[in-house]
């Protein structure tokens, strides 16, 4: 993952009308010296999916990871851009 980032953590939320789980991946501390005002905007790419779990099955899971690790040289681009977040759940991987 990138380099601006020292460590990730995870953690999942339960949504209270249903029940189901949204698990977030998260920068959890940036590297000394890292300037979020470096990186002003924001970029969120939305994969919507069907399921009844709210969750993606595996296949579309792989998919998601593939297309992921696609965009990765382009997200470690020293300067250029920092994946921060990764939330999947409700149909919805942003």
């Amino acid at each position: 993952m990138s380099g601006e980032i020292a460590s990730w953590a995870t953690a999942t939320s339960k949504q209270e009308g249903t029940g189901r789980a949204i698990i977030f991946r998260y920068a959890r501390e940036f590297r000394d010296g890292f300037k979020k005002s470096t990186f002003p905007d924001r970029v969120i790419v939305v994969w919507k999916y069907n399921s009844d779990s709210g969750m993606p099955v595996l296949k579309e899971r792989e998919a998601m990871d593939r297309m992921e690790e696609l965009l990765e040289p382009l997200v470690e681009k020293s300067g250029v851009s920092v994946l921060a977040l990764v939330s999947t759940g409700e149909n919805l991987r942003e």
